[in-house]
C-alpha cells in the first residue's frame, strides 16, 4: 500500500508534506524526517509551541545480529528528556550473558540522525562509543566498551534491496515512521575479553529497525524479528509486530528470494507471568503459523516521572510455516530471532 499524496511523484522525498505525515508504505526513499514542520495540535486543535514539538519527539534505532548459538542486541534510544544506549551477547556455547547499558539526562551526547537512507547515530560517555552509519550498501556499526568490547559490523543490503518504510497515524494526534529490514548479511569481529569472534564465521544475519515519530502517550508493542535461512540455505528476513504501526495497516514484513512481502495482521500468546513459556504468533486466515522458543532475555523497567518503560527483550528460536501470498508454504524451522514486549510512557 502506497500513499497517494501528491509528492510521491519526487524521489526521494520528506516526509512531512504540506504539515502532515505520508502514510502507508513508502515505495520510494525518504530523504527526510523533517518533523519539526509537523502540524502538532491537541485533542482540540490547539497547536503546540515549538518546545513541545521537539520534545514529544521520539526516536530509536536497534540492530540484532543472530546466529544459532549467538545473539547479539544493541541501540540508540533518545527520548528527549533521556537517552539510553546499550548493547548485548548471549553466547549459547558458554551460556554467557552480557549486557552493558548507559543513560544520559536530557539526551546528552546523543544524536540520531533524520535521514534514514543515509543516516547516522551516535551516543558517547565516558564508559562508552556507540556510532552507527548508513548509506545505500547496508549498515556500519562500531562500538567500544572500555578495554571490555569491541564491535565492528557490517549490515551489507542484498541486491536488489527494498527496505519496509512505513509510516502510520498513532493515537488522535500523531505517527510513527519506521525503516526496517532484516536477514543481512553480516561480516565483522565482535572482541571481547581478549576473545575474537568472526561474525560471518560464526553465522551471523543481521537486521535494522529505525523508527521514530510522535508516538501514543501510552505504547504498546509486541514484535518479532527473525534473521536466517531457508532449507535450501537461502536467506530470509521477518519482522512481524501488533500494537503498534497498525492503524489500517501493518508492519508485517518477509524478505525472501529478492522481494519485500507484505504480512497479514498477527496476535500473539505470550504470558507476562512465565516470561520463560513459549510464545504463540499466528494470523487469522492462518498465513502465519509460529512458536518461539525463548533462551533467555534482556530487561529493563524505567519509572520517572514523565516518562517509564517496561521492556522485555527475549531471544531464541522459532518454528513453524508462513503461507506466501504466493500460496508457497514456507517452513521456519529452528530459526534465531528475537520476540519483544513493551510498554512505555513517553
Amino acid at each position: 500500500m502506497t500513499s497517494a499524496h501528491p509528492i510521491d511523484s519526487l524521489r526521494p522525498a520528506p516526509l512531512i508534506f504540506d504539515g502532515n505525515p505520508r502514510t502507508g508504505r513508502l515505495e520510494h526513499p525518504v530523504s527526510e524526517i523533517n518533523y519539526m514542520d509537523f502540524n502538532f495540535c491537541n485533542a482540540m486543535d490547539k497547536p503546540y509551541p515549538l518546545w513541545r514539538r521537539k520534545m514529544r519527539f521520539n526516536q530509536f534505532h536497534f540492530y540484532g545480529l543472530t546466529a544459532p548459538d549467538l545473539f547479539i542486541g544493541l541501540a540508540i534510544v533518545d527520548l528527549k528528556w533521556a537517552s539510553n544506549a546499550f548493547l548485548y551477547v548471549f553466547d549459547a556455547t558458554t551460556g554467557e550473558f552480557q549486557e552493558y547499558n548507559f543513560i544520559a539526562p536530557l539526551g546528552l551526547k546523543t544524536h540520531i540522525g533524520l535521514t534514514p537512507e543515509s543516516n547516522d547515530s551516535r551516543f558517547n560517555n565516558s564508559q562508552a562509543s556507540f556510532e552507527f552509519t548508513s548509506n545505500d550498501r547496508g549498515h556500519q556499526l562500531k562500538v567500544s566498551i572500555g578495554q571490555t568490547l569491541e564491535l565492528d559490523a557490517r549490515l551489507n543490503f542484498p541486491s536488489p534491496h527494498q527496505p519496509l518504510r512505513l509510516c502510520c497515524p498513532a493515537g488522535y494526534n500523531g505517527w510513527v515512521f519506521t525503516q526496517k529490514s532484516a536477514g543481512l548479511e553480516v561480516t565483522g569481529t565482535l572482541k571481547q575479553k581478549g576473545k575474537s569472534i568472526d561474525l560471518q564465521e560464526r553465522g551471523c544475519w543481521g537486521s535494522s529497525d529505525y523508527s521514530c515519530g510522535f508516538m501514543r502517550r501510552e505504547t504498546v508493542w509486541k514484535w518479532t524479528c527473525i534473521n536466517g535461512q531457508d532449507q535450501e540455505g537461502n536467506p530470509l528476513g521477518l519482522n512481524l509486530a501488533n500494537g503498534v504501526n497498525e492503524t489500517g495497516m501493518t508492519e508485517n514484513t518477509l524478505w525472501y528470494q529478492g522481494q519485500t512481502i507484505a504480512l497479514p495482521p498477527v496476535q500473539y500468546r505470550f504470558s507476562r507471568t512465565d516470561t520463560n513459556s513459549a510464545w504463540g504468533v499466528t494470523s487469522e486466515d492462518g498465513a502465519v503459523d509460529l512458536h518461539f522458543i525463548p533462551s533467555g532475555k534482556r530487561t529493563s523497567k524505567e519509572n520517572f516521572l514523565m516518562i517509564a518503560s517496561n521492556f522485555r527483550q527475549f531471544f531464541g528460536h522459532y518454528s513453524g510455516r508462513l503461507r506466501l501470498p504466493s500460496g508457497e508454504e514456507l517452513e521456519i524451522k529452528h530459526q534465531p530471532g528475537f520476540a519483544e514486549d513493551h510498554y512505555a510512557r513517553w
